[in-house]
Parts: structure tokens; C-alpha cells; sequence
């Protein structure tokens, strides 16, 4: 596949080796894999790098190009193991370290080889937890979570006119979502209990602030003020790490 045989330059080789879980034969088929949507695109005899691809799939030598380039839409929607799937954009741009809208060879490497079946763990939940930060802000909060859950399923509030699909629609989320809060903090009292640290405070990372927002002073006891929950990443890895099925789901191979 790819056309020509892949060649590394050793160097590259051993960084690649060195920096994820696959061997010298899976990095070739890798490259393989990226090298057949790059002809796709540019040609296999595209000899000049372009304003989308700004590096040739191989050197001058004819060695294989880690910073060979493609559009990331092309590497979403053309890749079979991720065209499909509703975060394919987040994940994409996840991986991509330039924020740019082009991925080149050793972030796609990094990125397939990060969902390998053979890659560690908490590699795995360090960037699952980048691609579910839908606003980047550090923690999984009841609007990320909502926002998971309209990717998930398709459906986009917007353009719903019907009051009562909407509202439907809303209760369905905040009832899942409650749920799944409820489910993390019964896991932090166990993780609380784990470390030893049944002490009268709040949960490092699921927060639950009871005390009244600016402008909202209570007034004679009347005003309750609504729980927020947030997970950080120190929560989210706790969870996943007692998820049997976590390692499997974000699992793919090329």
C-alpha cells in the first residue's frame, strides 16, 4: 500500500519507537496508511509542496517525510476508523500540536497510535480528556457534557421550534447528566476513602458550590442556589482508570 517501500531515516525511526507503543513494522504501516490519502489528494507524483501540504511525503533522498502534511477534514473524513465517529474533528484537533487545520505524519502517528489497543492507559485518558473539554477550560462540566451528548446523538437545540421537543430534549439531558455526576461522586467518596481522607471539605475535583454567586445573596433563607459539578483530570483518570471498558472504546487500529 502507499506505493514505493516506506524508508526511515534511523533517527526518525528510533524517535518513533521511543515515543509510541509500535514497532518498526506498525510506524511503515502507518505511514503507509497516511502516504495512500496523500497521493489521494496531491498525487503520487506530486513533486512540489503545496499551500495545503507544505512538505513532500518524502525528502530529497527519498526517505520518509515526518512533516509531510494533509488537511485535517481530509484525514477525518477519509480515515474508515474515524470518518464515522462524532468527535472525529476533536480528535483530529486534538493531536494537531500547531492548532492548525493541517496534520502532518508525526502528529497522525502520534494520534492512531495513541488509540492502539497497545497504548497506555492514562495516554489514553489524558487525551480523552482534551476531546471532551469542549471549551478547554480544564475541567468536564455540565456543558461539555451536554455538548457530548448532542454530538453523540445528532441533535442541535437551535433549530428546534417545537417548545415541547425542546424542552424534551432538555430534560432527557439534564436527567443523563445528573446521573452521571451522581455516578462520580459515589466514585469520589470511594476515592476519598481510598486515600484516607474522610475529612469534613469538599472533593478535590467534583465541586459542588453552595455559596451564593454575586448578586445572588440569599434573601431570609428563600434563595437556593443550583449544585455545579465539574470533573478535573486528576477525577476524570480515577474514573476511567475503574472503567473495564474504557481502554476498549477508545480503542482503534489501522
Amino acid at each position: 500500500m502507499g506505493g514505493k517501500q516506506v524508508k526511515f531515516q534511523e533517527k526518525h525511526l528510533r524517535d518513533f519507537e521511543e515515543l509510541t507503543p509500535f514497532n518498526r513494522a506498525e510506524i511503515s504501516h502507518a505511514f503507509s496508511r497516511f502516504t495512500e490519502l496523500y497521493n489521494k489528494y496531491y498525487g503520487q507524483s506530486a513533486a512540489q509542496p503545496t499551500e495545503d501540504s507544505p512538505h513532500h511525503i518524502r525528502d530529497n533522498q527519498g526517505f520518509a517525510n515526518p512533516l509531510a502534511a494533509l488537511q485535517v477534514t481530509h484525514i477525518m473524513d477519509e480515515l474508515p476508523e474515524l470518518s464515522s465517529n462524532p468527535f472525529k474533528y476533536r480528535i483530529c484537533k486534538a493531536f494537531c500540536v500547531s492548532n492548525s487545520n493541517l496534520m502532518n505524519f508525526t502528529e497522525f502517528l502520534d494520534m492512531v497510535s495513541s488509540f492502539s489497543p497497545k497504548a497506555d492507559l492514562d495516554k489514553k485518558i489524558h487525551h480523552a480528556f482534551q476531546i471532551f473539554d469542549m471549551n478547554g477550560d480544564g475541567v468536564l462540566s455540565r456543558s461539555d457534557l451536554y455538548d457530548m451528548m448532542d454530538m453523540m446523538t445528532g441533535v442541535d437545540l437551535e433549530p428546534l421550534t417545537n417548545p415541547q421537543e425542546k424542552a424534551q430534549w432538555i430534560k432527557v439531558r439534564q436527567w443523563i447528566v445528573d446521573g452521571i455526576f451522581y455516578e462520580c461522586n459515589k466514585i469520589e467518596e470511594v476515592r476519598m476513602v481510598d486515600e484516607d481522607e474522610m475529612e469534613s471539605q469538599e472533593p478535590s475535583g467534583i465541586r459542588i458550590d453552595l455559596n451564593p454567586g454575586p448578586g445572588e445573596e440569599e434573601e431570609d433563607g428563600e434563595n437556593s442556589q443550583e449544585l455545579q459539578e465539574s470533573l478535573t483530570i486528576e477525577d476524570f483518570r480515577y474514573c476511567m482508570h475503574r472503567s473495564p471498558d474504557f481502554k476498549d472504546i477508545f480503542s482503534f487500529k489501522i
